[in-house]
């Protein structure tokens, strides 16, 4: 199991063995060389509404073009100059409607595939600092509100189940005839993590 930052670090350093592209290989090394107080400092001045639940993991570790597994950690794929000038490319960005990010009060500040992973900054459905999945759907110019899924209650807890849900599967039998157990598994990991069963049901229905 996942119970660390450091471990997940590990779990991500092994893959990154398996490659020989230097390139493909930075993807998966989590390392602990953060951004700058100072570039935190001019990111919070531009999105002073930005919770430091997050801010802070941007001092601790680079998550600029990093991913686990699917979830990539940076609104963007590795930004030349750093991480923060992603984010903010990000806030500016209309993929999906302002108004609508607004509305939830959340940035951007990954994705999965083509949905995006954010963070809420606070409002009367989700709480300051909550990690949430934002499904594309159908029309990204009218998203609905219930394209909005909760993954985590902070980026922490975020980092660590998604560790674990990327870990589990290289557990799974070849002809996957222990799914149901794996599944109950992230479940019981997820548990462990204090994670409230609020939390589940997307991170299932990607397992």
């Amino acid at each position: 199991m996942i119970s660390t930052i450091n471990e997940l670090q590990n779990l991500l350093y092994e893959d990154a063995e398996e490659f020989e592209d230097p390139l493909y290989k930075s993807r998966f090394l989590l390392t602990n060389e953060g951004c700058s107080e100072e570039r935190i400092a001019f990111l919070k001045k531009k999105l002073p509404s930005l919770p430091e639940s997050y801010t802070r993991w941007l001092t601790k570790l680079n998550l600029n073009g990093i991913c686990i597994g699917y979830f990539c950690l940076s609104p963007f794929s590795k930004n030349p100059k750093d991480i923060v000038e992603s984010i903010l490319e990000a806030s500016e960005d209309t993929f999906f409607p302002k108004e609508f990010m607004e509305k939830h009060n959340m940035y951007r500040i990954g994705f999965y595939n083509t949905d995006l992973i954010c963070v809420a900054a606070g409002s009367d459905k989700y709480k300051e600092g909550e990690i949430l999945f934002v499904e594309e759907g159908n029309n990204i110019y009218n998203p609905q509100d219930n394209q909005i899924h909760k993954l985590a209650k902070n980026f922490e807890q975020f980092l660590l189940i998604a560790g674990n849900w990327y870990q589990l599967p290289e557990e799974l039998n070849k002809d996957n005839s222990n799914y149901e157990e794996k599944r109950e598994e992230l479940k019981a990991r997820m548990k462990s993590l204090g994670a409230d069963e609020e939390y589940y049901p997307i991170w299932i229905s990607l397992f």
